[in-house]
């Protein structure tokens, strides 16, 4: 470019002034060469480190869309599992309703409407689960009976026994012991 046409002018010059001008000339056309080289290097580099970002963001990208495919067939087969879960249920309590005292089935749909949907209560440490009241012994020896519905005394709502895990533990081995 510049640089050879100045270098083959350095032959034609005929003074020592406009020699140095030209060897000035070159000096300055040599360093513009090497500082447009050294930005273009760094560029490439640059693009490389973009690059390398960019592929590995496209992997992430590609594990997290793969993981989150995963996620979503786990859900809907949990959501199909509750379905068919509740719809056996469903089946369950039209066959058992019918069984029951009206009485006892009106009770439980009045608190079910009272009570925003949450009419049974379980006994979970000699306290009713839902206001954490304790529940009179003389209660619960009635409830563990299971002879009649019992109401909390504080809330209102049906209360219901429920073992303990320790204690079917311990009623399991009982039975195998005998």
């Amino acid at each position: 470019m510049q640089i050879g046409k100045y270098k083959r002018q350095t032959n034609e010059v005929k003074t020592n002034k406009e020699y140095a001008a030209l060897l000035k000339e070159i000096e300055e056309s040599e360093r513009k060469v090497d500082s447009l080289e050294e930005a273009f290097i760094s560029e490439m580099l640059l693009e490389d480190d973009i690059q390398k970002e960019i592929r590995a963001a496209n992997l992430k990208l590609s594990e997290n869309q793969e993981k989150l495919t995963r996620e979503k067939e786990q859900v809907f087969r949990k959501k199909q599992d509750a379905e068919a879960r509740a719809a056996l249920l469903e089946s369950q309590k039209a066959e058992l309703v019918p069984q029951l005292p009206r009485e006892q089935v009106a009770l439980y749909l009045r608190l079910l409407h009272n009570k925003g949907g949450n009419a049974l209560s379980p006994v979970t440490d000699d306290f009713c689960a839902t206001c954490h009241v304790r529940v009179r012994p003389q209660v619960l020896n009635e409830l563990r009976e299971a002879r009649k519905v019992i109401l909390c005394e504080n809330c209102g709502r049906i209360l219901y026994w429920k073992e303990k895990p320790e204690d079917k533990a311990e009623a399991e081995a009982g039975a195998k012991a005998d």
